[in-house]
């Protein structure tokens, strides 16, 4: 079932992008940091760990994920 919400998170995310205008890297990082910590406290950390590092890279996810 969390491999599903995973799935379901990245939908959320293809989707939320196609109907929004054009957002700067900055501002794309940042919202996806953003939902990578609030998962944090509704999935497993190893699983949150991997997806946030498939999207924003190992350093990026690191960063984020530690704040």
């Amino acid at each position: 079932m969390k491999t599903n919400c995973l799935a379901l998170l990245a939908a959320t995310l293809l989707l939320a992008a196609c109907d929004t205008p054009p957002k700067s890297p900055e501002q794309r990082a940042e919202e996806q940091c953003r939902l990578f910590r609030g998962y944090l406290s509704t999935q497993e950390p190893y699983r949150v760990q991997e997806a946030c590092t498939r999207q924003m890279g190992e350093a990026a996810c690191r960063e984020c994920l530690n704040r």
